[in-house]
């Protein structure tokens, strides 16, 4: 992994390991419903990652004259 890669990784990993423990505090009060909604956040932790970096990368417009 590249040190741009790592240090995304590195920023973003206690907000996904705060999704995995409140899912696992959840669990175990049996809070079905935000039990469900945690684990679909670290289920679908990669993807939006992904997403978040593609539009990172999108070209940007500037803005040329104000009027």
């Amino acid at each position: 992994m590249d040190r741009k890669h790592s240090s995304r990784d590195e920023n973003t990993a206690p907000a996904r390991d705060l999704a995995y423990r409140l899912y696992t505090i959840c669990e175990r009060k049996e809070w079905a419903d935000e039990a469900l909604a945690y684990n679909g956040l670290v289920i679908a932790w990669l993807e939006l990652t992904k997403l978040a970096l593609a539009e990172r990368s999108k070209p940007r417009d500037t803005q040329q004259e104000m009027f």
